[in-house]
């Protein structure tokens, strides 16, 4: 799992698109497990599956962590009810923006 820096969404919507070549352009190296581990990622997990469960139409995933890292200087790219925000969750719960 990567997970991507604040101002990165055309990255996030390339990997999101179907039926497209989602490495392509993209630099990556890969992890102890075999993983790719983008150039741009702020932090990665590695990890091997443990159980899925059905999620209705979702299946959630959840995995044995068996490495990770992380980079400094940038805050994290958000998703949450189908909006992107580069920014942290405020203390009143709410997203506000870092930009």
């Amino acid at each position: 799992m990567n997970i991507l820096p604040a101002g990165h969404r055309h990255l996030a919507a390339q990997f999101a698109r179907s039926g497209t070549d989602k490495f392509a352009g993209v630099g990556f190296s890969v992890s102890p497990l075999g993983n790719p581990v983008l150039d741009q990622a702020l932090a990665w997990v590695d990890c091997e599956l443990y159980r899925e469960y059905d999620g209705g139409d979702h299946t959630i995933v959840v995995g044995s962590v068996r490495a990770l890292g992380a980079r400094d200087g940038a805050g994290p790219l958000l998703f949450f009810k189908g909006r992107y925000f580069d920014g942290v969750p405020s203390r009143a719960g709410q997203l506000e923006s870092a930009a």
